[in-house]
């Protein structure tokens, strides 16, 4: 995670150098919730914005710790002021890129974690001027904003999908078997996640009628305690001899299949 977010970082600040000249000063520090960290002053290469969500579950709060940690660092060589933000949702994090780009002065670049695919329009509209930006995790993959982006740093999410899938059929996964899908959010994540696995099935077998059949869960928001509570939901909607053609369930986070562990461990589920 160091070193995932050491090479944003260092991504954008190469791309800012060049986009900007070396030019500098302050912008105003955008509204919105969250916490923030400045170098406090003004850095002759600018500001680069950090736009993360809230520490929410653990791999967020990863992120946000991690890049506080880079910002500390960067800030102190003087060079850039980073300054990192947390958005307590997508609207918020929509209005921090909002008033970033109504500053007189523009930042130098933005790293961004797009809340969720609602963020579109906001990346259009960074990409609509010539501040240098990247995203990290959950990718806005439209024309518009792949043509600007300098970089789309990810994890292979496909591959995730696709080993998961792998891993049932080698554990004994028969093409339309009962299958429930606990997903992340409504990003790019899942998205990649679902389309790596499901591929995947199809290649060995399952038809497209087979494929339909798979249960899909609402949105957890990568979050335990929603999870643990969205399972339990499930488990009580059906009766014994339903669950028992259930025979594997693919999480999308280990946070989720925490939350799965907590239900079968507590007292929430209605014994039959």
């Amino acid at each position: 995670m160091k070193k995932y977010l050491a090479l944003i970082l260092a991504i954008v600040m190469s791309l800012s150098l060049v986009a900007c000249g070396g030019g500098g000063g302050g912008t105003e520090s955008p509204s919105g919730g969250g916490e923030t960290q400045s170098g406090g002053q003004t850095a002759s290469g600018g500001d680069i914005y950090v736009l993360v969500p809230n520490a929410d579950h653990g791999w967020t709060g990863a992120v946000l710790t991690y890049a506080q940690q880079k910002a500390e660092e960067v800030n102190a060589e003087g060079n850039y002021n980073v300054i990192v933000q947390a958005a307590t949702d997508a609207k918020n994090q929509q209005e921090q890129i909002d008033d970033l780009l109504a500053a007189a002065t523009p930042p130098a670049g933005i790293v961004i974690l797009p809340y969720d695919n609602t963020m579109e329009s906001s990346m259009n509209n960074i990409a609509a001027t010539d501040i240098p930006f990247i995203m990290v995790d959950r990718i806005i993959d439209n024309p518009v904003v792949q043509e600007k982006v300098v970089a789309n740093v990810k994890g292979d999410n496909e591959g995730i999908g696709k080993a998961t899938a792998e891993r049932f059929i080698a554990d004994g996964l028969q093409p339309g078997d009962k299958l429930y899908v606990m997903i992340g959010d409504t990003s790019s994540v899942p998205e990649m996640r679902n389309k790596g696995f499901t591929e995947t099935l199809a290649a060995n077998g399952w038809t497209e009628e087979q494929l339909a059949t798979i249960e899909y869960s609402a949105a957890t928001g990568w979050s335990r305690s929603t999870g643990k509570q969205l399972f339990i939901d499930w488990i009580n909607s059906k009766t014994v001899e339903e669950l028992g053609e259930y025979h594997y369930i693919f999480t999308h986070d280990d946070e989720i299949g925490m939350g799965i562990l907590e239900a079968l461990s507590g007292t929430e589920i209605e014994q039959a």
